[in-house]
């Protein structure tokens, strides 16, 4: 499966906006169009907070691992073409995947094998389970002051807890360590409750 390494925090369901303008993402991007999308992953220096590491030491293990032990499985939505010519593409998260057995191909494509990782259970209880009050206008104001959210989102769900936790989780400045803490499938509740204490402590 070809992976694209950004720096970006993106969950099922989740959209983002990409420029595409290096020839292998282009290649990548045509044969994604089948239905079998890519996968967008962490490089492995925003990983390392060792700065005593030697060089050699790191080039070994970016060789190794070149990305997060995870990402996101993405489909492309939607394309167009900017006004400087680059491809624009919007991107929605399908499912989270478990990522091993990294190579490279001749045009220097990143490849991995990936197998599908669950995420928060998808009962009716929780998936019907209406969001906290807070998080919900939060998020709408969120939605409210930035437009390009809206193009993002033509169907936005501010009454799914799960939907409005994830977009939180997404578009907050928090650290990426701090948000992987919350793709575990046993974490959603621990969530609410760091969501909660942000968004509180921000408005005192």
């Amino acid at each position: 499966m070809p992976i694209f390494p950004l720096q970006m925090f993106i969950l099922p369901n989740g959209r983002q906006k990409l420029r595409i303008f290096e020839a292998k993402y282009l290649t990548m991007v045509t044969q994604s169009l089948d239905g079998s999308g890519f996968v967008i992953a962490l490089p492995y220096s925003y990983l390392s907070d060792d700065k005593n590491v030697s060089l050699e030491i790191e080039k070994k293990a970016v060789k190794q691992s070149p990305v997060s032990h995870w990402g996101t499985l993405v489909k492309v939505v939607d394309f167009d073409q900017g006004e400087d010519g680059v491809l624009l593409i919007d991107v929605e998260g399908q499912f989270l995947v478990s990522l091993q057995s990294f190579s490279y191909q001749e045009d220097g494509l990143l490849q991995g094998e990936c197998l599908p990782r669950q995420h928060w259970p998808l009962s009716p209880e929780v998936s019907k389970k209406p969001p906290k009050p807070i998080l919900a206008a939060t998020l709408k104001e969120l939605f409210y002051q930035y437009q390009d959210l809206n193009l993002l989102y033509p169907i936005p769900h501010f009454e799914s807890a799960q939907w409005v936790n994830a977009r939180l989780l997404e578009i907050l400045p928090v650290p990426y360590k701090v948000k992987a803490n919350f793709i575990q499938p046993d974490s959603f509740s621990a969530l609410t409750t760091f969501l909660m204490t942000y968004i509180q402590g921000k408005k005192e």
